[in-house]
């Protein structure tokens, strides 16, 4: 899988179509077009030019801190300028990186002209991996013995299989049902994640997320003194304990399209938390030396200092 995974090309990875808004365009604009494509972020251009990117946490940073009325405030005010980029040649392996340890979820891919040809995302780097262990497992058939972790240097079909606590889940942040909205979403801004869990007598009832509540105050916002997480939350969340495999996770991710899970103990209380990223970041654990260990690319970074540094 090594080689399958990093030497493919940026362009390998499926990279999603681009989808652009004029600098003039409002927030309401970009929230709408972000849910009709079921993606996290729309590039912003003046003319032609590109000078921006707006995502979903570039938004939630900001949603109650300024009382933003989405109809009335411009993309430009809460874009993120000289967006970060890989060009559709470069390796997987620097997407990896950029995903990891940039903290990126969503990163612009260029043509080797310099044009904006595509935004690859961590779904994208998950699909990949996914294929890429399904034809694995098809390839191994019946006699397959894996090898202990320890033995070998490489990820297998068999590390799927290893339990969620493999992961190191950080702690969920949870908030009590019936508590306002506003303060859930300043506690999401404040640790920089994208959901928390709601909880009743201590028992997971609900899970908000960034991209859910997007999407249900798209066309209208709300007062954020008055409304409570109830009303913005998805109810009854598809959750996992810690004993479960990774490839549960996995297959919860893909198949309902989420990008967070809550983790349980036995009393159905919330504990934990999984994401898309958690799972990109256990699978980089294993290359250290082809993903961790990357030097700056010197076409993104500018010049690199000889010593290495």
């Amino acid at each position: 899988m090594k080689e399958d995974l990093t030497k493919a090309r940026v362009d390998s990875l499926n990279p999603r179509k681009p989808l652009y808004l004029d600098k003039t365009a409002k927030v309401t604009e970009a929230v709408i077009l972000m849910e009709k494509n079921q993606t996290g972020c729309v590039l912003i251009k003046d003319r032609e030019a590109l000078v921006g990117i707006l995502t979903e946490r570039d938004i939630l940073r900001n949603l109650t801190s300024m009382h933003l009325e989405f109809g009335k405030t411009p993309v430009t005010q809460l874009m993120s300028t000289d967006p970060n980029y890989l060009y559709q040649d470069d390796s997987a392996a620097y997407a990896l990186n950029e995903m990891s340890f940039g903290g990126f979820r969503n990163i612009t891919v260029l043509s080797d002209v310099g044009d904006p040809s595509g935004v690859l995302t961590v779904e994208d780097i998950l699909d990949h991996i996914i294929d890429i262990m399904h034809l694995k497992l098809e390839k191994t058939g019946s006699d397959y013995v894996p090898k202990t972790f320890a033995e070998k240097n490489e990820i297998g079909v068999e590390d799927f299989d290893r339990p969620m606590g493999v992961l190191d889940p950080p702690t969920a942040l949870s908030v009590e049902s019936g508590s306002c909205l506003k303060d859930a979403v300043q506690k999401m801004a404040n640790h920089n994640i994208g959901c928390v869990t709601v909880v009743r007598d201590k028992k997971l009832v609900g899970i908000l997320t960034e991209r859910f509540l997007l999407y249900k105050i798209a066309h209208k916002t709300p007062d954020y003194e008055k409304a409570i997480v109830d009303d913005f939350m998805r109810p009854n969340p598809v959750c996992l304990q810690m004993r479960d495999p990774i490839k549960e996770a996995v297959r919860i991710l893909r198949k309902h399209e989420v990008r967070h899970i809550a983790i349980v103990n036995e009393m159905h209380e919330p504990i934990a938390f999984t994401s898309v990223r958690g799972i990109i970041d256990y699978i980089v654990s294993f290359f250290p030396e082809e993903i961790i260990n990357l030097p700056p690319h010197p076409s993104r970074f500018g010049i690199v200092d000889e010593a290495g540094a």
